[in-house]
């Protein structure tokens, strides 16, 4: 369960149940849906497994060292 303020979609999709962080209503409904109903998280589950994927250190590091080398040549 987390937050639906953004970025938190985008980052999470379809591997995470979303509430409204200012509805503790909200909030207790999704928990609750997360503790009894076991067919949503193993949905979750397969989500997150594929959705992990999409995050890699090393591809992250390479995407921002390109940034600054472009950033570093407009400046030269």
């Amino acid at each position: 369960a987390i937050s639906n303020i953004p970025p938190m979609p985008e980052i999470c999709e379809k591997a995470a149940i979303y509430f409204n962080p200012f509805d503790k209503v909200d909030i207790a409904k999704k928990i609750d849906l997360l503790l009894y109903d076991k067919k949503l998280r193993e949905q979750l589950k397969k989500e997150s497994l594929e959705r992990h994927k999409f995050f890699d250190w090393g591809k992250s590091a390479a995407k921002l060292i390109n940034i600054f080398q472009e950033i570093h040549k407009d400046r030269a």
